[in-house]
């Protein structure tokens, strides 16, 4: 609990430049229009043990009397000093350690027969800034304390404070364990027994999950090979609509489901990409390919464009190395969430910029709505999509932090949208 304690002057000194006066407290100006200076020393001793304790909030409570027959308000100068001569030189040139300026009216001085000057929380903000350092870097604060319980009786704690990160949420938190010195044999041996049954349980929802995946795996594969049938015959616009969303959905939730292990990996930032050597211009000219349908029902033009020339697959070449795979799935998502933001008949253009650092720019019509602008790359992040799932950007955002890239938009500029994929220039081959 916090304390309270009061600290009284062990000595009074009026300080003047003709000389002291002990045992009396006296402040202002003399004749001559020297100030007058007023000092209370302390005796810190009743303080409490200051390596165990942090100082809140302080204040200096003085009785006064004015002795000014004019009505005017007076400011006091409180100042927590420190010097080695008691005398008007060495006041002079104190180390000053803080300054308190307090204005006190007439009527106030009238009035009351005490005044308090509050010292600024210096200690309170460092301590709260302790604590915010603690809560956002990985660190553990342990300790073994003597405490009392309500009938006053004295035992021992231990306690072990870990950073910890909400893998919901991704705010920091911490968790604090505290035991019974006398019981720690006993709580290390429950502990073990209940991760060990947590261990029993995740492997046992593994292999439920794993046949779960199978089965899915094998009825969603026959659905997209459906969808690609009904695609070859002959179809009004709204049915090949329908028939291309089915074999997309399909599409996207056989990588999810491939990848899902992986994404889970970076989500907790321990994937290692599996590098390869490949030409991007190839890798966006086949994505794009895969995207015809789209492209055709939204009557899109798509242009690609190699340091601000016109690229032309077969003919230019752009070999990097990364994570090819995720890298595929990364302009997927980024170059359907173009297309389809796009108004009909408009161009979508993707620059490519071999500079220091190499920089991708996919470029649509149309504004990303207001409303989820702060939260564009956050899970389940979408607005007016017949299908959205509000993945693909976060996705695409984790898979370009894992290349020690990013990814951010522009957007409202022209009535268009700039996805811009910043990847480290040792990308390049």
């Amino acid at each position: 609990e916090p304390q309270t304690v009061e600290v009284y002057p062990s000595a009074v000194n009026t300080i003047t430049a003709n000389g002291n006066s002990a045992g009396k407290l006296q402040s202002g100006y003399d004749k001559d229009g020297n100030k007058i200076y007023g000092q209370l020393a302390f005796a810190l001793h009743s303080m409490p043990d200051p390596e165990r304790t942090v100082i809140t909030n302080a204040y200096l409570e003085l009785s006064n009397k004015n002795s000014l027959s004019a009505k005017k308000d007076i400011r006091f100068t409180v100042e927590l000093a420190e010097f080695e001569d008691i005398d008007y030189e060495g006041v002079k040139q104190r180390e000053s350690i803080q300054y308190i300026g307090y204005e006190v009216s007439n009527s106030e001085l009238r009035n009351k027969k005490k005044h308090s000057f509050d010292f600024d929380s210096y200690s309170r903000i460092e301590l709260e800034k302790l604590h915010k350092d603690f809560m956002e870097q990985e660190q553990e604060l342990q300790g073994r304390w003597t405490v009392k319980n309500k009938r006053e009786e004295e035992f021992e704690i231990i306690t072990n404070a870990a950073f910890l990160q909400d893998g919901e949420t991704n705010e920091n938190r911490k968790m604090t364990l505290v035991v019974k010195a006398n019981e720690l044999e006993l709580t290390i041996q429950r502990l073990k027994t209940t991760i060990d049954i947590l261990e029993n349980k995740i492997k046992t929802q593994d292999i439920a999950n794993k046949l779960a995946e199978h089965d899915m795996r094998n009825r969603i594969g026959s659905m997209v090979s459906i969808a690609d049938i009904l695609s070859k015959s002959e179809l009004n616009p709204a049915q090949a609509k329908w028939v291309r969303m089915l074999k997309d959905i399909g599409n996207d939730t056989l990588n999810l489901l491939t990848s899902a292990k992986d994404y889970a990996e970076m989500e907790r930032g321990e994937y290692t990409p599996e590098i390869s050597t490949f030409d991007l211009i190839e890798l966006i000219a086949s994505t794009t390919s895969e995207m015809r349908d789209l492209i055709d029902e939204k009557e899109a033009e798509i242009e690609l464009y190699l340091n601000s020339n016109l690229a032309e697959p077969e003919e230019d070449i752009l070999e990097i190395k990364g994570d090819k795979f995720y890298l595929s799935h990364l302009f997927q998502n980024l170059l359907r969430n173009a297309i389809e933001a796009s108004p009909i008949k408009k161009k979508v253009s993707i620059h490519i910029e071999t500079s220091n650092p190499f920089v991708i720019n996919i470029k649509n019509t149309g504004t990303i709505p207001e409303k989820i602008r702060n939260n564009f790359f956050e899970k389940y992040t979408t607005d007016g999509k017949e299908r959205g799932t509000g993945l693909g950007t976060y996705i695409s955002k984790m898979i370009a932090e894992v290349h020690d890239g990013n990814l951010t938009f522009l957007t409202g500029k022209d009535n268009s949208t700039t996805l811009i994929l910043k990847l480290p220039y040792s990308i390049l081959e």
